[in-house]
């Protein structure tokens, strides 16, 4: 447990320098060159103006899909955690179970009949037929 509370520091720091390594990335572009978002008189866009706006689409994808990434290995190391910790729980309480089964027989204070359906009686048989022990 404690492994992964390192590997989610770990992961948690290299999303973060990545966040900042884009945005430090994005101020030296925008500081580097002379954009200019302004409508020209005639109709469509400027090609600065359409650079801007792909960069800013892309700063914003970049982003969610750092934020997607992170909730789907979260998300898939609880679950696997969540199922680990439901196996364990029905396997210890099938051997308690089980356990519980076996001390009642081996200590006869059970008056039920046994939950397994064997064709095993004990019954008053009588003695006569019976055949005596040889080497005891």
């Amino acid at each position: 447990m404690q492994n992964l509370k390192i590997a989610k520091s770990i992961f948690l720091l290299f999303l973060l320098a990545v966040s900042v390594a884009n945005l430090a990335f994005f101020v030296y572009w925008y500081s580097a060159s002379e954009v200019t978002a302004i409508m020209p008189s005639n109709t469509g866009y400027t090609i600065e103006a359409l650079a801007l706006n792909v960069t800013i689409l892309e700063i914003i994808l970049v982003l969610v899909g750092f934020v997607f990434a992170a909730l789907g290995l979260f998300g898939y190391i609880e679950i696997k955690n969540a199922a680990v910790n439901k196996a364990v729980e029905e396997a210890r309480e099938t051997v308690s179970e089980q356990f519980l089964i076996w001390q009642r027989e081996q200590t006869n204070q059970s008056s039920e009949p046994p939950e397994y359906g064997g064709d095993y009686k004990l019954e008053d048989e009588p003695v006569t037929d019976a055949k005596e022990a040889k080497g005891e």
